[in-house]
């Protein structure tokens, strides 16, 4: 059990307070600074963090050892109940071919690949930063491991922690480990019913505008405006075709492995796939055609991660069982096909549409045997397979390596190659994982050889352990310092909102202030009409100085404002301006910018290809109070 979470660890190195993490660790900040960072729009129009008990145990955390250290150990923390959830789960849900041997190597392989879901390629299960996502998911794992053995109790204490955490991502869980528990089918099929029935019902009053309050409360077109312009991912007409594939392969692999299961391990299956397609045609019809609140704030696709775990752990099951599974040698040929196959969809899941394409081949090939027993093919193909599988993921490997890591190469002194994260971002260890881990699943390599080789993995791992289990750059290292000092002394250097180009936690850290149209303060507002609407006037206010931003969503560009004081008399005259602005260079135009040295450079990948990584070692701070309202200078 070790050496797996040893890899488990390795393959998720903590990059610090970034992602939703900047989200949950402002809301546990805000309550603690009221005068400084909870003046910022994200908390004053806050409607999301009430759903969540997370947010008053991370204010905890951060009360009693600071900022910086209370997300690492909360990120540690959920990670070690994570892992420990799916190893329960494993064992129970696929317990003819789990021994312990066999169940390490599973959730190796299934936490090493992509592990992506929903939209955009933007989250993940088992993620390795401070958010409720993690925990939840390791409560609901836990809760189902229980449910599969008939523990009704426990599974519902479990369950409920869960729905406390975070309700979005455990409901789904919530309601398999309801299918798994009924004693009948009848009882499950009629429970399914009802709850159709009563979303059907709530669907039909929001068509005909039945009013039922908030239940079937629809977007006015300037909220839902604001959520589609800066990529909302609750509409499904904001995914991307690769998320769909991606679908594509979890299906495909449930299909496959689906008569590999027990009987309860194949309800729950079912209860997964009919809850994943559930939600997918409810997010359709009631967030993109319907345009309800309540559908989109729900965010019924969040049972997508549970879909892509299990799917994840049945692509070892599958290869467990090449040897057993088959009848004759020639289905046992086609079947190698097959799980190899399905083997390099996976590997390509984060990054190409064709791994769709490849994982139904897989299952046609997979299948193909039990309706056309006639057809047959050499019996080399059982020993050819793998060394074509092991060549193609070479060649994967190879190019995902060739985009990324010649970028991260020409990063300043090569700071950015250096760490680890670039290297998992590459694909380098998952390509190595999957080198070890798929021959030793399909019964390739000897399990004595293999054994043998533990005390030498062991002591790799654990060295591997000790130099990434803290991989903050040095810029993400002064910024969470910044928080912690910001929680020590509670300063204000600038009283109101400044606008720090591309910046979402250094207006907290280094100024003690609210941001400005930072993309976080935008994060959650599907949940408040007033944050959408005031975020989304700043933001616009922005973009309106730069025409040649490439995308709305993300980085701004500001040239104007350092070689233009109309520019900058525009910005601060408007209805809702900055109290500062944060320049990356000294505007020859002002006099009275005040210089502000970053603790440690800020390495910025370039937004265009062969242009030079952006290095910020300064920024020059601009009050606006001069500007409001004055002539032209």
């Amino acid at each position: 059990m070790w050496l797996s979470f040893a890899v488990f660890l390795v393959m998720r190195p903590y990059e610090g307070i970034v992602h939703d993490a900047r989200l949950y660790v402002g809301y546990a900040l805000a309550p603690l600074d009221p005068d400084g960072i909870g003046l910022d729009i994200l908390f004053q129009q806050d409607g999301q963090s009430g759903y969540s008990i997370y947010p008053v145990f991370l204010r905890e955390m951060v009360r009693l050892i600071g900022p910086a250290a209370a997300a690492m150990v909360t990120s540690y923390l959920a990670l070690a109940l994570w892992f420990l959830g799916a190893w329960r789960f494993a064992g129970r849900f696929a317990p003819r071919v789990m021994g312990a041997g066999a169940l390490a190597l599973v959730l190796v392989l299934a936490t090493s690949l992509h592990t992506y879901y929903g939209g955009s390629t933007t989250f993940h299960f088992a993620e390795p930063f401070a958010s409720p996502r993690t925990l939840a998911e390791a409560c609901v794992l836990l809760g189902l491991s229980f449910a599969l053995g008939g523990a009704a109790i426990p599974s519902a204490l479990w369950l409920l922690t869960a729905m406390a955490i975070h309700p979005l991502m455990a409901i789904g869980g919530a309601a398999a480990a309801v299918f798994v528990l009924l004693p009948s089918n009848r009882m499950r099929w009629y429970a399914a019913a009802m709850g159709g029935l009563a979303v059907c019902a709530l669907l039909l009053g929001a068509w005909f505008g039945v009013p039922l309050g908030g239940l079937t409360a629809r977007f006015d077109g300037e909220w839902k405006r604001v959520l589609q312009d800066y990529g909302s991912l609750v509409f499904l007409s904001g995914w991307e075709p690769l998320d769909f594939a991606r679908l594509l392969v979890h299906l495909s692999t449930v299909a496959i492995a689906y008569r590999l299961l027990t009987a309860k391990g194949q309800r729950l299956l079912v209860a997964v796939v009919v809850m994943a397609c559930s939600s997918l045609a409810l997010t359709f019809v009631g967030a993109d055609h319907l345009q309800m609140v309540l559908i989109a704030q729900a965010q019924p696709w969040r049972v997508l991660w549970l879909l892509a775990f299990v799917s994840a752990v049945l692509l070892g099951v599958i290869l467990l069982s090449l040897r057993s599974s088959a009848r004759n040698a020639n289905e046992a040929a086609f079947r190698t096909a097959g799980a190899y196959t399905l083997v390099l969809a996976w590997c390509m899941v984060g990054t190409s549409t064709a791994a769709a394409t490849l994982s139904m081949l897989a299952a046609f090939l997979w299948w193909l045997p039990a309706f056309r027993p006639g057809l047959t093919v050499p019996g080399s193909l059982v020993r050819v397979a793998p060394v074509v599988a092991l060549m193609l993921l070479a060649v994967i490997a190879a190019a995902e390596a060739s985009v990324v890591l010649p970028l991260y190469a020409a990063s300043p002194a090569r700071e950015m190659l250096w760490l680890w994260p670039t290297w998992v971002l590459a694909g380098v260890p998952r390509f190595a994982v999957a080198c070890a881990v798929v021959p030793a699943l399909a019964g390739l390599w000897p399990a004595k050889a293999a054994r043998s080789w533990q005390p030498v993995t062991a002591a790799v791992l654990t060295l591997a352990l000790f130099f990434t289990f803290d991989s903050r750059s040095r810029y993400q290292r002064s910024v969470e310092q910044g928080l912690v000092q910001q929680m020590a002394t509670a300063r204000t250097v600038i009283s109101g909102p400044v606008l720090w180009p591309d910046g979402e936690l250094e207006p907290w850290a280094f100024l003690g202030s609210a941001g400005y149209g930072s993309i976080i303060q935008g994060t959650p507002r599907v949940f408040s009409r007033d944050l959408a609407m005031q975020w989304g006037a700043r933001r616009r206010q922005l973009l309106s100085l730069e025409a040649s931003v490439k995308d709305p969503r993300y980085r701004l560009g500001m040239e104007r404002l350092y070689h233009s004081p109309e520019a900058m008399q525009e910005l601060c005259s408007a209805g809702d301006p900055p109290t500062a602005v944060a320049l990356l260079e000294a505007p020859g135009w002002s006099q009275t910018s005040t210089r502000f040295e970053l603790p440690a450079p800020q390495l910025l990948p370039p937004q265009d290809p062969g242009q030079p990584w952006e290095v910020r070692s300064v920024v020059y701070l601009v009050a606006c109070s001069e500007w409001q309202g004055a002539s032209r200078r």
